[in-house]
């Protein structure tokens, strides 16, 4: 029997993150070399009270197989200890599977695991309806069900073949865009690919910051994200599509047409599509390396649709695409208020979810503010690099968050989020906060000393994000009077700020890589101010990961101007 390695990779982080107790393996005996590299692997995990069972392939008798598994039940049930984890060998026929998912729930603990080493083109529908209620992911030689949100390893695809040409589509369907929801049900009912129009774009001013203003021209456009800079304009409205076929794969999750058609609504910046992006992406190659903004980085994730084993979805589903899922601003901003389609559609809101493998804490504890955290929520398909999942029929809620964040982006986070927030932790009543990456890995600040020393002369309280919860976080941001951050994830809390807050923002001085249009939109429109220093990168890293020294002088200067103002 072949050993599969991204199955134990797998089982090593699931044992490793959730420490379970009681393991029982299907479709072997002590002595095979599997059981024997699972409990090597429970070793190397750390699991030192583990018991670890293991258990013969099933009966070919049908009430034989019957008996023996309502006397294991049994057995499980005396001993009053549920089941953390079901592990099944790729020798153990499917069917026998299905008819041990029946009793799952039953006998597992909360966020106990089912997984198989075997690989399932047909997707949830190999079970029928056994295991309905859990969570899935399908890998290319593994799969898993779980009734509770877990922390998932990532196992890198192997990708084989030559790409074509990449094809950009928007969301064509059969039927022009409809803006009635109730014939945009219809349709979808009917099987036609079809879109709901919402509401058409928004008017946005996007100013600079406040002490840059008059910096000379070549200093404003390396600080901005995607040339050329536009101070206002108009964004596209967003739709929900109904789809038949759609592929998801690759790392980004993108969208593909059955006729490999990549959607630029699924792009985390869909302005890769459209001049000016695509004529730009030979320089931005150069400087973004692996970011998802790159041509390559598309070409790479049509590979993953061509050429990976495909799992299909049969049952209706609706797709919440996101890139990068540790990053808490994609998450935040990019993924989350895809899910507007739960309050203007309800008939859609018990649909399963089909998203990428919930990582972060962040990721949990917003799904637990929005409710989506417990036993009564939509099940979730985890998308996985290793296979391409293909839709049978699909919802896709856009963002259209072109060229800029949305207005209603920011008003769907305030209002789901701020009502959460938790009491204002202790200690941070003053309001003035510096927020230091020194607990992220790179992009760190050369001469921040310099600079917290600075600033705690000035009444700000220095912090990391990641030591309060969400809930937490909200209550900070939205209590703060004066915020100094580097560009990033860490400041996707400034869309949970009141009114009059001030931010200072350390921006990187390096090919328009990290650039401000995102929060010179968003620090304004919440009737804050917003003022900027731009530090240069410490050579020897690419510009996305390089570290950074902050001319302490520029610094006191903006930071003066913030509080004098």
């Amino acid at each position: 029997m072949k050993a599969p390695p991204s199955e134990y990779i797998f089982l090593f982080s699931t044992f490793r993150a959730r420490q379970p107790e009681t393991i029982l393996c299907f479709g072997t005996d002590a002595e095979t070399a599997r059981f024997q590299a699972i409990i090597a692997i429970a070793r190397k995990a750390g699991l030192q009270r583990a018991q670890i069972y293991a258990l013969p392939l099933p009966a070919a008798d049908i009430a034989e197989r019957q008996r023996l598994r309502d006397k294991l039940i049994a057995q499980l049930r005396q001993r009053d200890r549920p089941v953390d984890h079901m592990i099944f060998a790729e020798e153990f026929p499917l069917d026998a599977v299905a008819e041990w998912l029946e009793v799952a729930p039953a006998l597992l603990a909360p966020g106990g695991i089912v997984s198989g080493a075997h690989y399932l083109p047909a997707g949830p529908s190999t079970f029928g309806r056994a295991g309905a209620g859990m969570d899935v992911l399908f890998a290319v030689d593994y799969w898993y069900m779980t009734n509770g949100v877990q922390p998932l390893p990532k196992v890198p695809p192997m990708i084989r073949g030559v790409p074509e040409p990449i094809r950009f589509g928007c969301m064509e369907t059969d039927l022009p865009g409809v803006p009635s929801r109730e014939k945009f049900l219809e349709y979808a009912a009917a099987g036609l690919p079809c879109r709901f129009d919402q509401y058409g774009g928004e008017r946005y001013v996007n100013p600079l910051h406040e002490n840059l203003r008059d910096a000379p021209r070549e200093k404003r456009d390396r600080i901005v994200y995607t040339p050329p800079y536009r101070e206002e304009g108009l964004t596209e409205g967003r739709f929900l599509a109904f789809l038949r076929n759609a592929r998801v794969a690759g790392f980004c999750h993108h969208v593909f047409s059955a006729e490999n058609s990549l959607y630029e609504d699924s792009l985390a910046s869909a302005r890769i599509a459209v001049p000016p992006m695509r004529d730009a992406l030979a320089t931005y190659e150069k400087t973004v390396g692996k970011a998802a903004l790159t041509l390559g980085n598309a070409s790479r994730e049509q590979l993953c649709a061509l050429h990976m084993p495909t799992v299909r979805i049969d049952d209706p589903a609706v797709i919440v695409p996101y890139n990068n899922p540790q990053n808490y601003n994609h998450w935040m901003f990019t993924t989350l208020p895809r899910l507007w389609y739960r309050e203007e559609f309800p008939e859609l809101a018990g649909l399963p979810i089909a998203m990428g493998p919930i990582i972060a804490r962040f990721q949990r504890e917003s799904l637990d503010l929005l409710g989506l955290g417990g036993a009564d929520r939509p099940r979730f398909i985890h998308f996985n690099p290793s296979v391409s999942l293909s839709f049978d029929r699909a919802y896709f809620p856009t963002l259209a968050d072109r060229p800029h964040t949305m207005a209603r982006v920011r008003d769907w986070l305030r209002s789901h989020f701020l009502p959460k927030a938790a009491a204002l932790p202790e200690g941070c009543e003053g309001g003035r906060y510096y927020i230091t990456r020194r607990d992220g890995i790179g992009r760190n600040v050369v001469n921040e000393d310099e600079m917290i020393a600075l600033a705690e002369a000035r009444g700000f309280k220095v912090m990391e994000w990641s030591s309060y919860s969400l809930a937490e976080q909200i209550a900070l941001a939205r209590h703060a009077s004066m915020i100094i951050c580097y560009h990033g994830s860490g400041l996707t809390n400034m869309v949970f700020t009141s009114p009059g807050c001030r931010l200072l923002e350390i921006l990187q001085n390096g090919e328009g890589m990290y650039g401000s249009d995102w929060f010179s939109f968003l620090v304004p429109s919440l009737g804050g101010r917003l003022f900027g220093v731009i530090g240069d990168p410490v050579p020897g890293k690419p510009v996305h990961a390089a570290d950074l020294v902050v001319p302490i002088d520029e610094f006191r200067a903006a930071l003066d101007q913030m509080m004098d103002t």
